[in-house]
């Protein structure tokens, strides 16, 4: 286990992001290690986890945001991570776990918009997000002494949104395209008004502008997450963010979360933290 897990402090990294690997992120506080999305293949993550010096028993709790398969493709097996882990907490919407099809019987726990739960050394909070899923929600998670909003997968974020985000310690935010290549994609009409409209995914803009209105000062770390492997590019996002943060005079640290491999931890200070350290 790494110095910074030892020491309690809260920190966080992906798995894997995007739609054609599928996303799965990783927090972790104080001896206490969540899930976010299972997205990626089962064999997939059991490597990230072990790169990462987790045993996926180590798991205290799986959170779903939503049913679209790029975020749940591992319960779609017989055995899935959790049953083959012995994980015993898993959480979604009531919505999102009818869509999967799913039996409301355990380890399955609804959550809601109105009521935290905890696990472990983590309190959660579910936020209703604008996507084209039953019950999309991203989430907040707190320690006594840190905070971190998880937001991916939404067309819009709304002032009610970055009202409740405002000033989180560390944040995972979608940056998902930028306009005009999606535009030049080539992509059928459709896919490009679904990606493009309010219930869709968010652009560069988008995000730059979203963070402008949720980078409080004590907001340390930045994740964009969920970058479209054909029309973004990890550098073209992190600009374009930059610039909306720099242009309202606040900056923090800041990083994109690899399609198909885990990320760097992040925490307060963002410094690369051990693997392990034995």
């Amino acid at each position: 286990m790494s110095r910074s897990a030892r020491r309690g402090g809260l920190r966080f990294c992906s798995l894997a992001s995007s739609s054609r690997h599928g996303s799965s992120y990783v927090v972790q506080a104080a001896g206490t290690t969540v899930l976010v999305d299972c997205g990626v293949r089962l064999r997939r993550t059991e490597r990230c986890l072990r790169y990462l010096g987790i045993r996926p028993g180590e798991i205290d709790a799986i959170f779903l945001s939503h049913e679209h398969r790029d975020h749940c493709r591992g319960l779609h097996i017989k055995y899935p991570l959790h049953i083959r882990h012995g994980i015993d907490a898993l959480y979604s919407s009531r919505q999102t776990w009818h869509s999967l099809g799913l039996s409301p019987s355990p380890p399955y726990r609804s959550i809601t918009a109105e009521r935290p739960v905890r696990v472990g050394a983590l309190q959660v909070s579910a936020l209703l997000t604008s996507h084209d899923a039953a019950e999309p929600y991203g989430f907040i998670f707190r320690t006594a002494a840190e905070s971190l909003g998880l937001i991916t997968d939404l067309g819009t974020v709304p002032p009610d949104l970055c009202s409740t985000l405002h000033g989180v310690d560390h944040l995972v935010l979608e940056s998902n395209h930028d306009v005009q290549m999606e535009m030049d994609s080539g992509r059928p009409p459709h896919l490009v008004d679904r990606i493009l409209g309010q219930y869709g995914h968010l652009s560069n803009e988008q995000a730059g502008r979203a963070l402008v209105n949720i980078a409080g000062p004590r907001t340390s770390a930045v994740l964009l997450a969920h970058l479209s492997t054909e029309c973004n590019t990890p550098d073209l996002a992190l600009s374009t963010c930059q610039r909306h943060l720099a242009r309202a005079g606040k900056q923090c640290a800041m990083r994109v979360a690899p399609p198909g491999s885990p990320s760097e931890w992040m925490g307060r200070d963002l410094r690369r933290t051990e693997v392990m350290d034995q």
